[in-house]
């Protein structure tokens, strides 16, 4: 009887799958940061304490506090026998509360958030490179006077490719908000092992971690993310009708897996750069807030796949 041989490419390709869905941020979405392809699900909750607003000056002595809340849950399909296509199917939803003091057009709390599906397609074009292609179509709103103005599609093409047992790279294209705006940016995406238990995880422009696994159970690392979105305000009396609001957040990270696939993540430490601006997209009057660095928290519970 003729012996087939099993085919060296599929043990390939699923390997590739695990470091691959490891590596994904929705960059411009949600995110967050916190909304990676290795989670089923996720529960986090932030907060900025209050900092001073630097642009304006007076007794008032204007400050600025944040604090959010997001939501993420996903499923992912196999598409065919061998693995080299996948489907990964999830909605994320955060929900930020902005309050300032004494600081014009922004007084009071602004409720704002999103609600975004995200639909990612992985395609193994062979054992080595991979093609990932993200859609995120969504709200991004202050939750009164819903139009069209307040939908807006951001996605990403990510080509990876792994080059030997420790290292995949690769390139692509995203048109994000994540930075407090929309923009179109060139993305730069590295995943590698640079020492015993120690791992390099990158997707820039958008956020990078240096994490080391010393047992099965604990996660222990540093990162830096960027948080935010550009949101459609409603409310028309303000006198303006977007609000750009991001956070470039560095800082230690800590994860603990309580039991099977779920863990408790803390992330901790300081706000490297700050954006805060209302617009008129009408007339192009803009007016920037620039809110001071402070420090921040994040705490998580994580299903992972």
């Amino acid at each position: 009887m003729k012996h087939t041989p099993k085919r060296p490419t599929q043990s390939r390709v699923h390997i590739f799958f695990v470091l691959v869905v490891i590596i994904l941020v929705s960059v411009g979405t949600a995110q967050v940061a916190s909304a990676q392809l290795r989670d089923r699900a996720a529960l986090w909750v932030e907060a900025l304490p209050s900092a001073d607003l630097e642009s304006i000056n007076g007794a008032s002595s204007p400050t600025l506090q944040a604090q959010a809340a997001e939501v993420y849950a996903a499923e992912r399909f196999f598409l065919d026998e061998d693995g080299a296509d996948l489907l990964n199917v999830a909605l994320s939803y955060r929900n930020s509360f902005i309050q300032t003091n004494g600081a014009p057009g922004l007084a009071g709390v602004r409720n704002v958030g999103w609600i975004v599906p995200i639909v990612t397609w992985l395609h193994s074009i062979n054992e080595r490179d991979t093609i990932i292609i993200q859609g995120r179509p969504g709200v991004f709103t202050d939750y009164t006077r819903i139009n069209g103005d307040h939908f807006r599609m951001e996605g990403s093409v990510l080509w990876d490719r792994i080059w030997n047992d420790r290292w995949t790279l690769g390139v692509g294209f995203a048109r994000t908000s994540n930075f407090g705006k929309v923009l179109y940016l060139p993305l730069f995406h590295a995943l590698g092992i640079i020492g015993k238990d120690l791992w390099l995880d990158l997707l820039l422009p958008g956020r990078g971690e240096l994490y080391f696994l010393p047992s099965k159970d604990w996660e222990l690392g540093v990162m830096f993310s960027i948080t935010g979105s550009q949101y459609a305000i409603g409310e028309q009396a303000l006198g303006f009708d977007t609000l750009q609001y991001a956070n470039v957040l560095m800082g230690p990270t800590l994860r603990y897996r309580l039991s099977g696939s779920a863990y408790l993540g803390l992330e901790a430490g300081y706000t490297v750069m700050r954006r805060a601006i209302t617009l008129d997209s009408d007339t192009g009057a803009q007016f920037s807030y620039e809110p001071g660095r402070t420090f921040f928290t994040r705490l998580g519970l994580q299903l992972r796949f």
